[in-house]
């Protein structure tokens, strides 16, 4: 379960984050986060194991108030091998 701390935490770091981090951050339900991911409407991307990740600048550009993306900047995120964990 995910904490506001460790949220922040999370963001701060720079790392990718997982839904449940990011709903706590904008006050959404996770799951509607990872349908986000899922309907490709924020660049996420999907760990071997088929978990979502937003990447930190995403969830900056948020918090910011950036509210839409289009499909170039959504599929950059999609289609980095390395987030994926491969070489």
């Amino acid at each position: 379960m995910a904490t506001l701390l460790g949220a922040q935490k999370a963001l701060e770091s720079g790392r990718a984050m997982h839904p449940g981090e990011v709903a706590l951050l904008l006050r959404f339900n996770p799951k509607t986060v990872s349908r986000w991911c899922k309907d490709r409407k924020v660049p996420a991307f999907q760990t071997p194991g088929g978990h979502w990740r937003i990447p930190a600048q995403v969830v900056r550009d948020m918090l910011n108030g950036k509210i839409e993306w289009n499909r170039e900047e959504i599929d950059q995120w999609a289609n980095q091998p390395w987030l994926r964990g491969k070489p």
